[in-house]
């Protein structure tokens, strides 16, 4: 990731409005920021969360909190906790979230 036309920036992720978005099942509340060629996203996921669409966007995602599931669109499955995370590039290996019982993300694209 080469991160373009960003100056250092302070981020009071308290003061960033909250967008609601609804998945297959449950909801996701996002806080989002957008610099330069990235964005920035704290993502606090409902209990029974599903998302509603493959992905094909790359990421960097760190749980801080509860437990969240990553099934790949050829059916393998990973399961993170507080403390996990994981990468994955653009336009490979198609994945969806889901979380059980809520969780909070931070994920860079």
């Amino acid at each position: 990731m080469k991160i373009e036309n960003v100056p250092f920036t302070l981020t009071d992720w308290n003061k960033i409005q909250t967008q609601v978005i609804n998945g297959e099942s449950g909801f996701a509340e996002s806080k989002v920021i957008e610099q330069g060629n990235i964005r920035a996203r704290l993502i606090n996921y409902s209990s029974n969360y599903k998302a509603d669409h493959w992905c094909l966007k790359g990421h960097i995602a760190f749980v801080i909190e509860g437990e969240f599931t990553i099934e790949i669109e050829n059916g393998r499955k990973f399961e993170f906790t507080k403390g996990m995370g994981f990468q994955v590039a653009d336009d490979i290996d198609a994945h969806k979230a889901y979380s059980k019982n809520g969780a909070t993300v931070f994920i860079v694209d």
